[in-house]
């Protein structure tokens, strides 16, 4: 609702009685009245010039002039008279400020107080106050006069006031607790006795108290966290990776061999010695693994029948809440699961497992050599070397199949193993029959189907083996049109060129897009233009102007539709409404303002609320 009632003066002269509760303005006095006269008549009069022409009116606010400041009257139960109590400014005002009164109406005997910022309150008044201020250097409270400041020590301070009205703080410091006081000033002594406690992990210390619990709060436990020392290990890590140099057991410690001696330590000769020799597989129930001559394959395993036991870390997680059980619980529990970082280990982990591959020292550093390299290293020949290995079969197609040395040969799926055309003449059927419902021809494969459209109704195209039949741009039919289903238009215009046109539907909808409502907000204005000329070709119009006013016009003019924003129609004149009344709100009889007699019915001005 507005704020604001404005009342425009009329071009008749104003009337001299001015009836209960009129609002009345003295331009020359500059003062405002409100009419209290219970007089009846239209109140037709000759000018009003001044306030004294005024029979029956009461003065309620006065503009400030050069000789006196502003003032409000407020005024008496009329019953009891025409009293008043007058509200007035100071003479003269250093600058603009307000006065905010308090909640409720205080109690017996309260005063109102200022803040000093406008806010008034209602307090107590105490006669001859002469009170103070107390401080911490930070926060200060003021004390009433008569009441007791009270000072209060803590864990050991003590406070005490003497017969001399003097204020003593003193503070127990405990022999050996740590705090001392030097130079005047509190410190602490770490070497003190009595310290007590442990300095936790995030302030720099261990948070324990012996050195077990403060390598595990560190993260450093021998045997969970990092791996206890090991002499063999420790060989191992000593061991320089020689050319060819193989890791073997002395009976004592870990050592390098070369290729000649790791043959003696595995009983290995030179003369021709070969791996002709195949691997047997123990027959189990289980047949996720089985063996052909020396070739192992890998088959399915059956999660419910080949494996026992439960599955670690089911849900992809840790199962733990810290670094060192979530090591455990994934198996990488330093020292037990996984090894202690390592030069020559890393050189292990950077390795490639190329197909037949073997891990050789090289004098700095392991490397993978191929059979032929290692051979070489290990000083084995290939003299003796036979066909024991079996062959394998590349490629996803599966219509031949080897097994160890045997080869099998499989059918042939047309569909997946054979690429290329199979020649017309070859096929069951060389022809393909072409019908219309009720002609029918054969056509040989390798002709030409010609498709033919009609002129002006279907048009027929071909590219790239694809025939695309429809109409065309402008379809001229010669009779009636009968859609049965839903007519959907999708252009800038459609025109009716007919004398009348009818339409069943009860509502008809404007500014759809592709057949909805709008998904995204829009600015375009709607309406229907009636086209007339009148010295010139003319709109007029009902339109929705700037999505909130439903305007009459009696001439327009519009933009183009180019999107959310248009058209955007311009008013150049708006149009004489004529109607046999006036409704606002809605159709109800309360609704009803003016009636078709000009004669106002349910008019109310409201100037709204503050």
């Amino acid at each position: 609702m507005a704020n604001r009632l404005q009342l425009r003066r009329g071009t008749g002269a104003p009337g001299g009685v001015f009836h209960e509760g009129e609002p009345v303005y003295d331009k020359s006095g500059k003062v405002l009245y409100v009419g209290d006269d219970g007089a009846s008549g239209s109140g037709n009069g000759s000018a009003v010039a001044s306030a004294s022409a005024y029979s029956s009116v009461v003065e309620i606010l006065n503009q400030a002039s050069s000789t006196s400041a502003a003032f409000i009257k407020l005024l008496e139960d009329s019953d009891n008279g025409n009293h008043n109590v007058s509200l007035k400014a100071p003479a003269a005002i250093a600058s603009n400020y307000s006065l905010v009164l308090p909640d409720g109406t205080g109690s017996a005997n309260q005063i109102l107080k200022t803040d000093g910022a406008g806010n008034l309150d209602w307090v107590d008044q105490n006669v001859g106050y002469t009170g103070f201020s107390i401080t911490d250097g930070t926060n200060t409270e003021s004390v009433d006069s008569g009441n007791t400041v009270t000072f209060t020590g803590g864990d050991g301070i003590t406070a005490a006031v003497s017969s001399t009205d003097t204020l003593t703080i003193s503070a127990d410091l405990k022999a050996n607790g740590g705090v001392v006081i030097e130079s005047s000033e509190l410190a602490v002594d770490l070497g003190a006795s009595s310290i007590t406690g442990t300095l936790a992990v995030s302030d720099g210390g261990t948070g324990a108290t012996s050195a077990s619990a403060a390598r595990t709060a560190l993260g450093l436990a021998i045997g969970s966290d990092v791996q206890a020392y090991d002499a063999q290990l420790a060989d191992v890590a000593g061991l320089t990776p020689s050319d060819g140099g193989i890791i073997i057991g002395d009976g004592s410690n870990f050592v390098v061999e070369s290729g000649a001696t790791a043959r003696t330590s595995l009983g290995v000769d030179a003369a021709g010695t070969d791996n002709s020799t195949n691997v047997t597989l123990v027959t189990t129930s289980h047949d996720y693994l089985s063996i052909s001559g020396q070739a192992i394959t890998l088959g399915p395993i059956d999660l419910a029948a080949d494996v026992t036991g439960d599955l670690p870390v089911a849900e992809g997680g840790t199962g733990a809440s810290n670094a060192s059980d979530a090591r455990t619980n994934l198996g990488l529990a330093i020292g037990s699961d996984v090894q202690a970082y390592d030069a020559q280990l890393a050189d292990v982990a950077g390795l490639t497992p190329s197909d037949g591959g073997f891990i050789v020292g090289d004098g700095s550093n392991f490397v993978v050599e191929s059979a032929a390299t290692a051979r070489t290293s290990l000083g084995v020949d290939a003299a003796g070397t036979d066909n024991s290995t079996n062959v394998t079969l590349a490629g996803s197609l599966d219509y031949i199949t080897i097994s160890g040395q045997e080869i099998t040969r499989n059918a042939i799926d047309l569909a997946a193993d054979v690429t290329g055309s199979l020649p017309n003449a070859n096929l069951a059927n060389s022809s393909i029959t072409v019908s219309d419902g009720s002609n029918s021809t054969a056509r040989a494969l390798g002709d030409t189907l010609t498709i033919q459209g009609t002129a002006n109704e279907v048009t027929v195209t071909e590219s790239s083996g694809t025939v695309t039949v429809a109409l065309p741009d402008d379809v001229t039919i010669g009779n009636d049109l009968t859609v049965n289903g839903n007519l959907n238009v999708v252009g800038t215009a459609v025109t009716f060129s007919a004398e009348t046109t009818r339409i069943e539907d009860r509502i008809l909808e404007l500014g759809l897009v592709n057949g909805a409502a709008p998904s995204s907000a829009t600015t375009w204005d709607l309406g229907v233009a009636f086209n007339y000329n009148n010295s010139g070709a003319k709109k007029a119009g009902v339109v929705w102007l700037n999505n909130g006013f439903m305007a009459m016009l009696s001439e327009l003019a519009e933009s183009s539709d180019t999107g959310n924003a248009d058209p955007q129609i311009t008013a150049t004149a708006y149009a004489p409404i004529a109607a046999g009344g006036l409704y606002l709100g809605g159709v109800a009889s309360g609704n009803h303002i003016i009636n078709s007699s000009g004669e106002a019915q349910n008019l109310v001005f409201d100037g709204g609320s503050y």
